[in-house]
This record gives C-alpha cells, sequence and structure tokens, in this order.
C-alpha cells in the first residue's frame, strides 16, 4: 500500500485530546482561561428588538456547546460586527492575538514530543509534565495580563463593556454546565470546591483548543503536501517500514468504517505516531516544512 496520509490527515483534529488527559492530572491549575468559538448571532428580532447578542448556544438535546477558540477572541467577533472599531484599534488587537498565535505554535513546534506522550497514552508523570510544559510556555502571555482585558483596552467604552458581557456571559455558563457534570461525578462535593474544580477544568479546555488551533496552524495546513515531505526526510529503511505499517493499518482500520474515517483524534493520533518514528531532526523539518519553511 503506498504510503499516503496525507488523504488521513484532510480533515480537523479535535483538541488534542488534551483537556481530559490534564485535567485528570491536575483539576485544581489555574492557567488564564480559554476557549473560542465562531459567533452566532442571537437571531431574529422579537417585537421589533433585536435579541442581545451571545456566545452561549445549545445544540437541538439542550446540551451546552462549547467553543473552540478563546472566549474574548470569539467575543471579539460580535464586537466588530456590531460596532465600529478603528483602524488603528484594530491593528493593535490583531498584533496581540498574532503575537498569542506565535506562541502557542512554537509550543507545537518544540514540544510536540509533549503531544506525542499524550496521544500515545502518556501515564499520570507525562501529564504532569505536559501541564509544566503548558504553564511555563503560556507565562509571557499570563505576564501581559487577561487577553480579555488586552483587547477591551483599544475598544470604545460601549463595545469594551459588551465584550466584557460576552465574555462573562459564556464563562459563566460553561462553568455552571461544567458544576452540573461533576455534580453527577462527585456526590457530595461541596459547592465551592465544585466550581472552583470547574473552573479549572474549562481553563485546561480552553487551552485545549487554542493548541488545536496551533496544530493546525503548524501541521494541518499542508496536510496534502505530506507524502512528498515525508518522501524528503530521508527516513532509514526502519523507519519507512514502521510509517507505512502506521498508515496502512489505519487504512484497514478506516476502510469500511465511517465513523472511524471522520474520527478527528484517530487521524491526530496517526500523526503522532508517525512522528514518533522520526528523530528530533526529523520532526522538525517535519513541522518547518507544514508552517512554509522549507
Amino acid at each position: 500500500m503506498p504510503l499516503n496520509p496525507a488523504r488521513l490527515t484532510n480533515r480537523t483534529p479535535t483538541s488534542l485530546a488534551i483537556a481530559a488527559l490534564l485535567v485528570a492530572a491536575c483539576p485544581s491549575l489555574a492557567l488564564q482561561q480559554d476557549s473560542d468559538d465562531a459567533p452566532l448571532l442571537a437571531g431574529p428580532s422579537v417585537g421589533g428588538q433585536a435579541e442581545p447578542l451571545t456566545l452561549v448556544r445549545h445544540d437541538f438535546t439542550g446540551a451546552f456547546q462549547r467553543l473552540d477558540r478563546h472566549p474574548a477572541e470569539a467575543a471579539l467577533a460580535l464586537i466588530r460586527e456590531n460596532f465600529t472599531v478603528e483602524p488603528s484599534a484594530d491593528g493593535a488587537i490583531a498584533s496581540i492575538l498574532a503575537d498569542r498565535r506565535r506562541l502557542l505554535d512554537e509550543l507545537v513546534v518544540e514540544r510536540l514530543d509533549v503531544l506525542i506522550k499524550l496521544a500515545n497514552g502518556g501515564d499520570e508523570r507525562d501529564r504532569v509534565e505536559a501541564i509544566g510544559v503548558l504553564r511555563r510556555a503560556m507565562a509571557p502571555e499570563a505576564r501581559k495580563g487577561a487577553l480579555g482585558d488586552r483587547i477591551r483596552a483599544h475598544l470604545s467604552d460601549a463595545a469594551a463593556a459588551e465584550h466584557a458581557r460576552l465574555e462573562r456571559e459564556y464563562l459563566d455558563a460553561a462553568i455552571a454546565h461544567r458544576v452540573q457534570l461533576l455534580e453527577a461525578e462527585r456526590a457530595g462535593m461541596g459547592q465551592g470546591a465544585l466550581r472552583l474544580r470547574a473552573r479549572a477544568i474549562e481553563t485546561l479546555v480552553g487551552l485545549g483548543a487554542e493548541v488545536r488551533s496551533a496544530y493546525e496552524r503548524t501541521i494541518m495546513q499542508k496536510g496534502e503536501e505530506l507524502d512528498e515531505l515525508i518522501a524528503a526526510l530521508n527516513l532509514s529503511p526502519e523507519q519507512e517500514g514502521a510509517v507505512r505499517r502506521l498508515v496502512q493499518a489505519y487504512g484497514e482500520k478506516t476502510l469500511l468504517d465511517k465513523d472511524a474515517r471522520e474520527d478527528q483524534q484517530g487521524r491526530l493520533a496517526l500523526f503522532l505516531q508517525i512522528a514518533a518514528e522520526l528523530t528530533p531532526d526529523q520532526r522538525r523539518a517535519l513541522i518547518a516544512h507544514a508552517r512554509g519553511e522549507g
């Protein structure tokens, strides 16, 4: 079977399973809250008045829908649609977001080894290591202040107030929903402890989503060229054999199974399994190429 991982990586991966893995290791970790999603307007006007903007939404079953970006960035998209943002302010905000994305991109590039261990079923020691890596990586951002506060510093008073309301409303809803989930698992835990744990979990879930986006930017965006790239990595015969076996096994597993083919975490796991067969220099070359640097 010819090596063709490109066809296996043409969809967006999930949040790298980071949130679930890290929460199990350190639920009380307090990082900067992250999460984010393409905003939806509230809908048609009722009685001549538009409904308030919101980032809170539920699916057809009523289940709470989490964002796939940081809520401050999701709120900004709504603000841009409904308020005037001066070009100079918009440029300053874009620079803030670009700096954050570069930091996360570097995390993916430099610490792909951590993601590999997690995807391959890392133990608690691996998860604790990953938490430390994430905290250190985000420290420069944390020192600058909360992302929402930094965005609002460049908005008009009215836009900033609405931005803060949107972000706060979403976070309150996400934490309240997480508390409900925890209550079912941890009967007897006090409300204060439940909310503390829920907030920590939501922080990790959001950061996992941002890391996922960084993964997409650094690796997935040129997935169609992956076949040619691997051919250019000068794999040893042993490496090439191992990679071909991984791809063949994945192809056989998903050939007749539509759900398996659409399993984003499975595709991510395949890529990380392949990356685990590479030397550090080969992994760096792989990511550099995906980022358009080689």
